[in-house]
């Protein structure tokens, strides 16, 4: 697994703001992945099933946990967004939410509520962790093949940076749009 997560860093940059700077805080960008070489993603031995109760001191912590965001190479999709363990690859993603970065650009963002698939995620708060389940995204009926924790104020940062990330991403964008532009 390690592997296959080093090889894809090879696409990485690392895009800090102000406030991540501040904080020693950064998220990791990859630009033009090739899609065969992304890493694995990780499940859950035993799936957990919709709608009994929830055995919230078994869901395992991850302590290495990121938000990464991705553009795949040869596509139009923009940038997508993983949870990201380094240990264990991907471990939740959103694969219908095209384009995050102008998402999470936006001082009105908030967390979308509806992908217009079957697939299902659920965060919740509770103590001092976060709590993260997911569903197959061919067979969401099955229950939540992904389960896990994270420490709350981790987890914010995380989401922090990558707000901030976003807005370099946007901003370096437009830059480059403008340079073409103006040669003409």
């Amino acid at each position: 697994m390690r592997g296959c997560a080093s090889y894809k860093r090879k696409n990485q940059a690392l895009i800090l703001s102000r406030r991540a700077e501040e904080s020693n805080r950064s998220i990791r960008i990859f630009t033009d992945v090739e899609a065969e070489t992304l890493p694995p993603s990780w499940n859950n031995e035993f799936p957990l099933a919709k709608g009994e109760p929830l055995p919230l001191e078994v869901f395992p912590l991850i302590e290495d946990f990121e938000i990464v965001l991705e553009q795949i190479k040869g596509t139009s999709w923009g940038y997508h967004m993983a949870f990201f363990s380094e240990k264990r690859g991907y471990i939740a993603s959103f694969p219908w939410w095209d384009h995050v970065e102008l998402d999470l650009y936006r001082p009105s963002f908030t967390f979308p509520e509806d992908f217009e698939q079957g697939w299902e995620i659920e965060i919740f708060p509770d103590g001092e962790y976060m709590y993260v389940l997911e569903s197959d995204f061919d067979h969401p009926e099955a229950g939540y093949h992904s389960w896990f924790k994270v420490g709350k104020e981790h987890y914010l940062a995380e989401w922090q940076a990558a707000i901030e990330a976003s807005h370099e991403i946007v901003y370096l964008a437009n830059l480059e749009y403008n340079e073409r532009k103006n040669k003409r």
